[in-house]
């Protein structure tokens, strides 16, 4: 498994002990598959502005997206997934460190979110972030 997924998967086991009530997932299900809703999709956006590197690892900034997903025949649909990125909102402000060994995660935006021909058919609202993230190690293994 790659260290990406690993900050993936620690943010997703972070969000679902955090009792939310929803599922969490790590990607969107191909094709017609149906999502248990609400739902929460975690995902690296961007890999950028690289602040370090060295033969042993690479630390960069990274866009991490939270997909809000409800389904639009629910009562108040639009009001349900706008809760819901108000709780991914807390859980960060809560979380500023929700990744072991890695940087802050810094909130940038929330809003109405068209991200995917996939879901389409839900509600959706995004909670965009970014957050230091150090991939393979910052210092020689032979000195470590």
């Amino acid at each position: 498994m790659s260290e990406l997924s690993e900050i993936i998967d620690q943010l997703v086991f972070g969000l679902e002990a955090e009792g939310l009530g929803v599922t969490v997932l790590r990607s969107i299900p191909p094709g017609d598959d149906k999502l248990d809703l609400p739902a929460v999709v975690v995902e690296f956006y961007d890999l950028d502005s690289v602040e370090f590197s060295d033969a042993f690892g690479v630390e960069f900034t990274a866009t991490l997206n939270f997909h809000c997903i409800t389904a639009p025949e629910q009562i108040d649909a639009r009001l349900a997934a706008q809760d819901l990125a108000a709780q991914i909102m807390l859980f960060l402000r809560r979380n500023p460190r929700p990744v072991a060994n890695q940087g802050h995660i810094e909130l940038v935006r929330a809003g109405q979110s068209d991200f995917s021909p996939q879901l389409d058919n839900y509600r959706v609202w995004l909670v965009e972030s970014r957050m230091q993230v150090r991939v393979g190690s910052l210092e020689d293994p032979a000195y470590a």
